[in-house]
């Protein structure tokens, strides 16, 4: 059983935390989960454990523990977290339902106007979601940065730096800036497979301020069909169950590809400027040799804007690099064969085969390693020979 009983809220003279105490049945260890904001808010605070019902489904879920949570819940959210883990089990069919206790609260939370907030992290997807609502409808009035996901509460100089550009670009653009912290991913939430399961970190963090906004946006990651044959965070179908009686939670630019992003933000000089799209980086910029880095830039590069990308080092970049680069998963060659499309369009030649051999070796390595290195590392005499040769296969490759 996992089982949560008070919720506490602590102040300082800038931050306040509202956290509480999670205990499990199957280790002696509680753990704390906390989430923490600029001290304005404090009124705000949900007076619900929405945040920790949240989170906590899915980590019950693949622990086949019941939650048992000793504070009152939205009862909307109750239902819907329910109804989530029935999606849940369609991709993990092995694994049972788990019964979640809790006391649905007496009323709904009340906010006193229709407000919308979009999490923003100036990747392309949130960039493309942020631009395109301010040009046409602006509806968005709140950005939300969540830190300790992608980068983590102790890197506090990276944190000092990406909250001061978000800050930047919120202000140009009329909107207000709220910083989120959290330890969640130090937690045993951190043993779920984050891209599947971030949609339910994202959506605990935004119900610590339900009282502020009621519609938040989660801008998807990957085109329509991807969502048929895996499991994301933000997928479509999932994402609404995030939702309570007084908040709701929708992705929204489905089915725009990464290239036509990419190709909408080009042509704003604050996106171009302040743009983070990589994930090896801890810091508040792009370490430009990683694939995604390296998706980024050939993007840029086909549309003539490379030299405009400042966050990113370009003076390495080097079209036949491209043809290195080793694909970890699968779900990123889709994105590659659109960029290949629009590099033949253009008549980049060298580039189109570069990409080509850069699927053609993945592949390769893929199937070699599937039937032969994993056979080889099950013994102990030729494990020195599988290291070697993993090493040889990796060598030069970008991931």
């Amino acid at each position: 059983m996992i089982k949560i009983n008070e919720i506490k809220i602590k102040q300082t003279d800038s931050r306040v935390r509202i956290q509480s105490e999670v205990r499990y049945d199957d280790i002696n260890e509680s753990e704390l989960i906390w989430f923490e904001t600029d001290k304005k808010y404090s009124s705000f605070l949900t007076t619900a454990a929405d945040p920790w019902l949240t989170c906590l489904t899915p980590l019950a879920f693949k622990l086949g523990q019941q939650l048992t949570i000793g504070h009152c819940v939205d009862g909307g959210l109750l239902k819907n977290m329910k109804s989530a883990m029935d999606i849940l089990k369609q991709w993990h069919p092995s694994r049972e339902i788990i019964s979640i206790k809790a006391e649905p609260c007496k009323e709904a939370v009340k906010i006193k106007k229709d407000k919308t907030a979009v999490f923003f992290t100036a990747g392309v997807d949130s960039f493309y979601t942020l631009l395109k609502d301010y040009e046409k409808e602006n509806n968005i009035e709140y950005l939300i940065f969540v830190i300790g996901f992608e980068i983590p509460v102790k890197n506090e100089n990276a944190v000092f730096e990406m909250t001061g550009r978000l800050k930047d670009i919120a202000g140009r653009l009329k909107k207000e800036l709220i910083v989120i912290s959290t330890n969640l991913n130090e937690t045993r939430f951190n043993s779920l497979n984050w891209p599947a399961y971030y949609g339910f970190a994202l959506a605990s963090a935004a119900q610590v301020l339900q009282n502020v906004y009621s519609k938040v946006l989660i801008a998807t990651n990957a085109e329509t069909e991807n969502y048929k044959t895996r499991l994301w965070g933000d997928d479509p179908v999932l994402t609404p169950f995030y939702s309570s009686r007084s908040q709701s939670f929708n992705v929204d630019s489905l089915g725009v590809t990464r290239f036509e992003k990419i190709k909408y933000i080009s042509g704003f000089d604050n996106a171009l400027k302040n743009l983070k799209v990589c994930n090896k980086s801890q810091l508040n910029d792009n370490c430009g040799k990683c694939e995604k880095c390296y998706r980024t830039m050939v993007s840029l590069f086909l549309l003539g804007k490379l030299q405009e990308f400042n966050t990113s080092e370009i003076s390495a970049f080097d079209i036949k690099k491209v043809q290195n680069i080793y694909f970890k998963k699968k779900s990123t060659i889709p994105w590659w064969i659109e960029i290949r499309g629009n590099a033949e369009n253009s008549g980049q030649k060298d580039l189109v085969k570069s990409i080509d051999k850069s699927i053609r070796r993945t592949l390769i390595i893929k199937k070699f390693y599937s039937i032969i290195l994993v056979k080889l590392k099950r013994r102990r005499m030729f494990r020195k020979t599988v290291h070697g040769l993993e090493k040889m296969l990796m060598r030069n490759k970008i991931d």
